[in-house]
């Protein structure tokens, strides 16, 4: 297989690559996904970064990004699977510009964090059963800058 058909097909089996460090890639999707594609990667890594670096003007799929408007300011929206800046765009038809927002590293959660956390997600999962309030709070502690950004936001959108 030749690296961009290997990138085209894990993108289409969910699966984004990425560089992350240099040397490095990155790959995120579903584990399950991920996981059938890990030998493959490996194989063909320095062929893969290769492609990446050559497109590195544009990713092959971010999760986050920055729309910027004509008027107003800009709005941050996450996607899952990862979007092209193409397909960002044609979902947000009024948006003049799509930028990636780089993946933060991930760290642990602050007890003022972790207890501001818990109080957003009763807030969001209020209705919700004790297990899935359980594993939003274990998922947000994992980013726990995102998942107050997030939380944030619904909550506000909420009271508007």
């Amino acid at each position: 297989m030749n690296p961009a058909a290997i990138i085209r097909d894990a993108r289409a089996d969910g699966v984004c690559l990425a560089l992350c460090k240099p040397g490095t890639i990155k790959a995120t999707g579903d584990a399950d996904a991920v996981n059938r594609w890990l030998a493959v990667i490996r194989e063909h890594k320095a062929h893969i970064i290769e492609a990446l670096n050559d497109a590195k003007t544009e990713p092959i799929g971010a999760t986050c990004w920055r729309l910027k408007f004509a008027e107003g300011e800009p709005l941050d929206v996450t996607f899952c699977p990862p979007a092209t800046r193409a397909s960002v765009l044609e979902r947000y038809p009024h948006a003049i510009e799509a930028e990636p927002i780089p993946e933060r590293p991930r760290r642990a959660a602050t007890e003022t964090e972790a207890r501001e956390l818990r109080g957003l997600i009763e807030a969001v999962y209020g209705g919700e059963t004790d297990d899935d309030r359980a594993d939003a709070l274990a998922e947000a502690l994992n980013d726990p800058a995102g998942a107050l950004r997030c939380y944030r936001a619904i909550l506000k959108a909420r009271n508007t």
